[in-house]
């Protein structure tokens, strides 16, 4: 997402990148491999979510992950986990007149004195 709907951006503080990659040796099939990426995810956007505060922000906009499993064989994996995107400072916008462009809303004189 490059917009965050009812959120005015503030300031634009830089690109966040995460690479991880993870060996692991497998002992109890499938059902393993599932949950150690999701186990590895959470850990990935802990870390993005980290990066955005220390950069001072409160959003990541253009969030794309990247997931790559390679079977080395049956008993061992690896995986490679890539997230990007763009760190800002956002604010609730206030829903109110002094958030709407009043040249746009303007009503054209000529207009105004037909009626």
């Amino acid at each position: 997402m490059n917009s965050c709907p009812g959120m005015e951006i503030k300031k634009y503080l830089g690109i966040v990148e995460v690479h991880l990659s993870k060996n692991m040796r497998l002992t109890r099939g499938d059902e393993e491999v599932s949950h150690i990426i999701e186990q590895f995810l959470e850990e990935a956007n802990e870390i993005a979510r980290a990066k955005v505060a220390s950069l001072g922000g409160n959003f990541m906009l253009g969030y794309k992950m990247d997931i790559n499993k390679l079977d080395v064989d049956q008993k061992e994996i690896y995986i490679l986990i890539s997230i990007f995107g763009d760190c800002v400072y956002a604010e609730k916008q206030e829903i109110g007149d002094e958030f709407i462009d009043k040249e746009i809303l303007k009503i054209p004189e000529s207009i105004q004195q037909q009626a």
